[in-house]
């Protein structure tokens, strides 16, 4: 089963430590940046319809962040795309100079179009085309997503709308994300549900601006897109946090200054929050260590709302199951080792009422396989 959120390294979870690293998360602020760039990538041949929604992720960063996109539409005749990119990449990173006060910046990597898996490569972007070139991940991974003293100064966010998106790894002590289209082993550029994760994302940010909020961070909008995702064989979209400790936020301007994009407003989504089901051991003699749990949650910021729906004794102490809503679980399982069960929608089927069970349904996460897969 593919978890929506993955980071790089998780904390085994004590009793005696569950307090520290929940305070880690409440005190968490998002950063204030020095400067923000956006790169887009694509092919300039592409049968995903990826330069549409290029131009949408263009004016949606425009429109509600004030944040200009440099495009890079790689050509057909691009014998070596990789190193083009390379040399692109450093020139657009070496533009966001350090500043005083040790204040960062931000750098916003986005690509949409083919993209398949191979088992000794990982992640390819590909045009789609016969004999098609490919650029590796690896090519933006050791461009921006790893440990690098010219770079220490940039956080780095990274959007990906292709197939196996989920499967982009790095490692870094820098604040890093990626939000991509689905998880390592699926596909996602068949525009299933009649919109393609872009203009899902586009969806989500304007609804999220709606709501009156100045800031939004990439775990709201991957919380919101996934609120508001179609039922059927749409993939849930994946949320990689490859290092850092603080949230990356981006600031809404106060003026929309373009009119440019294509993506609508968000309309009518379900009137019930999802939510994630997740488990916990905890170490410790199990009652004390339950009744601790609820103490600490109890004691959590309305916005870090946790519910403890069972808890049992088991021989390393107690396992807790506990639900929250998809953004809560994308900042705590940072710190703590939450076991994914699934996404539900809903109260439970087995103690609510007939009335209840009418409107419940559970969500599946559809099962992951395979090592290397046909790009779509």
């Amino acid at each position: 089963m593919s978890q929506p959120v993955s980071h790089a390294s998780n904390t085994t979870t004590s009793g005696s430590l569950l307090p520290a690293h929940l305070q880690k998360v409440v005190d968490a602020r998002g950063t204030q940046y020095a400067a923000v760039s956006a790169f887009l990538l694509s092919w300039e041949k592409d049968n995903t319809d990826a330069a549409s929604d290029i131009r949408s992720m263009s004016a949606l960063l425009q429109d509600e962040f004030g944040i200009t996109s440099k495009l890079c539409m790689v050509p057909e005749s691009d014998r070596t795309p990789g190193w083009t990119l390379r040399a692109a990449l450093a020139n657009a990173t070496g533009k966001l100079t350090p500043t005083s006060g040790d204040k960062k910046s931000l750098f916003i990597f986005y690509y949409v179009g083919h993209g398949y898996v191979d088992r000794s490569r990982g992640l390819l972007f590909a045009s789609g085309a016969a004999n098609s070139k490919e650029i590796p991940w690896d090519t933006v991974r050791n461009s921006v997503f790893l440990n690098d003293s010219s770079i220490d100064h940039i956080d780095a966010l990274g959007i990906l709308d292709c197939c196996y998106a989920g499967s982009a790894r790095a490692g870094s002590t820098r604040s890093m994300q990626v939000l991509a289209a689905c998880g390592p082993n699926q596909q996602a550029r068949s525009r299933t549900g009649g919109a393609s994760f872009t203009v899902r994302l586009g969806v989500a940010v304007r609804s999220l601006r709606s709501q009156g909020i100045p800031i939004v961070t990439p775990a709201a909008i991957f919380s919101e897109i996934e609120r508001q995702k179609p039922s059927g064989l749409v993939p849930s979209c994946h949320l990689s946090v490859l290092g850092g400790s603080h949230p990356i936020a981006l600031a809404f301007v106060k003026k929309r200054t373009s009119t440019a994009s294509r993506i609508p407003v968000a309309t009518r989504v379900t009137d019930r929050d999802k939510n994630v089901l997740v488990s916990l051991t905890l170490s410790g003699q199990h009652k004390e260590a339950t009744k601790e749990f609820q103490r600490i949650i109890q004691n959590l910021p309305g916005h870090l709302g946790v519910t403890l729906v069972d808890a049992y004794e088991t021989d390393a102490s107690a396992l807790v199951l506990a639900r929250m809503s998809l953004e809560v679980w994308a900042r705590l399982s940072h710190h703590l080792d939450l076991d994914y069960i699934g996404v539900i929608i809903g109260p439970s089927l087995v103690h609510r009422t007939e009335s209840d069970l009418r409107h419940t349904k559970v969500e599946n996460i559809p099962p992951t396989s395979s090592s290397r897969k046909p790009y779509r």
